[in-house]
């Protein structure tokens, strides 16, 4: 009768220590972070912030926060840690053209990621939306006709309208009439 109660408090044993190894490895999954919009997008050289509110921060308040992006046409920069208001930050910019990029957000406690979540970079070209002409003095010169008497000049300088909204200076022209 000693050994049956030996072998049955060992199984009995086994089977706890079996069955407690299982709940440790069943752990819940880490708390999705939700990024609205889900994906953003950003012109060569720009860049733009991105925000989520990470729910039950204050569980986490405190803890590290690890920013990454799945390819090097995107940099991202972001606050390292949650803050007491549970609201993550980052700013991303565009490196190259890319149709899209995944960035990460992990919140950690030690090496245990708590949260995640994850948001699509695309970078677009900034490319030249228009060209604005102006004289000398800096006066728009609005019309698509310039009309200049003979032995007249006129240096016209441009300024290219980017699709960003961003205007960069072109070379100034020089006109004459002969």
């Amino acid at each position: 009768m000693k050994k049956m109660t030996k072998r049955t408090l060992s199984l009995v044993l086994v089977i706890a220590l079996v069955f407690s190894l299982g709940i440790t490895a069943l752990a819940a999954d880490p708390e999705t972070i939700t990024f609205n919009p889900s994906t953003y997008t950003v012109y060569v050289g720009k860049s733009a912030t991105v925000t989520a509110n990470l729910n039950n921060y204050n569980n986490y308040a405190g803890n590290s926060v690890t920013w990454t992006a799945s390819d090097a046409s995107v940099t991202v920069s972001g606050t390292g840690t949650v803050g007491s208001d549970g609201k993550l930050t980052a700013t991303v910019t565009g490196n190259v053209v890319s149709s899209g990029v995944t960035v990460t957000a992990e919140v950690k406690d030690g090496s245990t990621v708590m949260a995640k979540g994850s948001f699509t970079v695309i970078v677009n070209a900034n490319n030249v939306k228009s060209v604005v002409i102006s004289d000398s003095t800096g006066k728009s010169v609005s019309t698509t006709t310039l009309y200049l008497a003979k032995g007249n000049a006129v240096t016209l300088n441009a300024k290219n309208v980017l699709e960003s909204g961003d205007a960069q200076d072109a070379n100034p022209f020089f006109m004459q009439l002969a």
